[in-house]
């Protein structure tokens, strides 16, 4: 049985685990990744390290949210150009997402195959609660357009579908091929933006949509 833990060593060991989990899940990935390899790492038995966390997915989840929340940072970070168009300005904030996201290395490295992997492993609870942040994220997002009197013609709902979307997408790049991906994805980019601003109408779209996209 794990021996009982100071306050500061908590502290510490807790801090080392978080830090292999960052070395090991870029290097290896989640899948590739034991228990076995982390608390070597950190320093502890395996029986100890359930003291910290439930699993190592929960260990991955907390580390790749506190990724997003930087990646979120900058998307926040992101300064509205009164010289472009409504569209020309929420393609650019949905790019500068996408390429935060590619330059996080664990981020860049997380597949359709992880993603799956997690939904096998994790609570759905747990699962439930990380969707229930990136709809809180997409709110804000929205929340700061329309402070901006910028036009958006879309449900929140479907703002939040379409950009998930895109993020889905991010997962299969390597199906893509690296010549294809960006150039794919900046053509859905615009698309999707001009969706939701009102400058691309959908098919089955009523005459007076049609028209209102007319003035």
């Amino acid at each position: 049985m794990p021996r009982a833990f100071s306050d500061q060593e908590r502290l510490t060991i807790q801090a080392r685990l978080l830090e292999a989990g960052r070395e090991y899940f870029e290097r290896f990935g989640i899948r590739r990744t034991t228990v076995e390899d982390l608390t070597r790492s950190a320093g502890i038995s395996k029986g100890a390290f359930y003291l910290f966390f439930d699993s190592k997915e929960e260990l991955f989840m907390q580390i790749l949210e506190a990724y997003e929340a930087e990646v979120r940072e900058q998307i926040f970070a992101y300064v509205l150009d009164p010289g472009k168009t409504s569209r020309e300005n929420f393609s650019s904030l949905l790019r500068q997402s996408l390429v935060a996201w590619d330059e996080n290395s664990l981020l860049h490295s997380f597949s359709q195959a992880d993603l799956e992997y997690l939904r096998r492993r994790l609570p759905p609870a747990r699962l439930q609660q990380h969707a229930q942040e990136d709809d809180a994220f997409v709110e804000q997002v929205l929340k700061r357009w329309q402070q901006a009197n910028l036009p958006l013609r879309r449900d929140p709902r479907t703002v939040s579908g379409l950009m998930k979307a895109l993020f889905f997408l991010a997962l299969h790049r390597d199906d893509f091929g690296q010549d294809l991906y960006w150039p794919t994805m900046d053509v859905l980019i615009d698309l999707i933006a001009g969706y939701l601003v009102g400058t691309v109408v959908q098919a089955d779209a009523s005459p007076s949509d049609r028209a209102e996209l007319g003035k």
